[in-house]
Formats: C-alpha cells, structure tokens, sequence
C-alpha cells in the first residue's frame, strides 16, 4: 500500500471512516419520511414540489457522505482519530485490544478500542485514502466497505503490538498464513 509523508518524520497510513451503514439508513429514512409528509401540506400551500425534492436528495447526500472521522497510523507508532467530535492519540504499543460486536457487523454500532488508558469507539465504514483529503464533499470517499479496510488497519495495528487480542474482525488476505502445499498423491 502507497503511504503518504506525515507532518511529523516518516509516513503514515490514512483512512477516512463514515457512520455504520445501519444508522446511517436509519437516518436518512427518517429525514426523507419527514420531507415526504409534507409534500401534501406544500401541495395545498402551493409551493413546488421541486423544493421539496431538491430538499431530500439534498440530505440524502448530506447524511450519505456527511460526518466523517479521519484516522491515521503514523510509523512511529501512533493512531490518530480526529473528526466529528472525536480527538483520540493513542500509542499503538498501549492498545490491549479491539472487539466488534455482533450488532457493529451488522451495522448498527461501532468497534472498540481498549487501550492502557481507557477504550474508546471507532467506526468500521472506512477506506484508506493514500492521500489526505482535504475537502469534505470529496467524491472519491464511499461508505459501505463492510469493514474490509478496518481489518487492514487492525491487522496493522496487530503489527505494532503483536499481544493485541482482536475479536470479530476478519484478517485481510495479507495476513493470513500461506496455504500449505499437498505433497504429491503417489498411488
């Protein structure tokens, strides 16, 4: 994977992480159930029925690539989680482990990270950006990656802390073990 020089020294790994694709749908239809209640109410009033079209789809693409959370492995060990309300700097070597819940795979809750100091929550929805992304409505972020680039970032966590227990997190291709060769079937 391409890393990305960091404002300290070396590189870092980068990812931008989005809400559970649960919440997420849970959220948009309410607010597009809300829009659509009032269609009749502004068909009487008069208003066009554009606006309130333009209004949903709107925030469908507000709350679909709204609050997103950036997370960063630098080399020397750290993982930086920034964004939406969230600051967490956490020595790689302190973390004793990250667990998924049942309900956070099926997308409607967070992982979590315990380190020496506490734990902390983390959103799955992430995909790794080789470079930083700088604007908000970058189009080049999607949501939905089912966890597959949060397990590459574990497993790399993993790395720095080879005592890491991980619970309900798949391994990526590149850190399972090599399958082992049959020897020759001699009849």
């Amino acid at each position: 994977m391409a890393t990305e020089p960091d404002e300290g020294s070396g590189y870092s790994l980068n990812y931008q992480c989005s809400p559970p694709g649960g919440i997420t749908f849970l959220v948009l239809a309410l607010v597009v159930g809300a829009l659509c209640a009032l269609v009749i109410p502004a068909m009487d009033a008069g208003l066009p029925t554009f606006w309130l079209t333009m209004a949903s789809a709107l925030a469908g693409a507000f709350i679909g690539s709204g609050p997103a959370r950036r997370v960063v492995l630098t080399d020397g060990g750290h993982l930086l989680v920034t964004g939406f309300g969230q600051h967490v700097d956490v020595e790689a070597r302190s973390i004793t482990a990250v667990s998924v819940s049942r309900w956070a795979r099926l997308g409607f809750g967070s992982a979590v990270v315990h380190w020496t100091g506490g734990q902390f929550r983390i959103w799955r929805s992430m995909r790794y950006t080789p470079e930083r992304r700088h604007s908000f409505w970058s189009m080049r972020h999607a949501t939905g990656r089912g966890g597959k680039d949060f397990g590459d970032l574990v497993y790399r966590l993993r790395l720095c802390n080879p005592a890491l227990t991980i619970e309900g997190v798949r391994p990526p291709a590149w850190a399972l073990p090599p399958p082992m060769r049959q020897p020759p079937h001699w009849n």
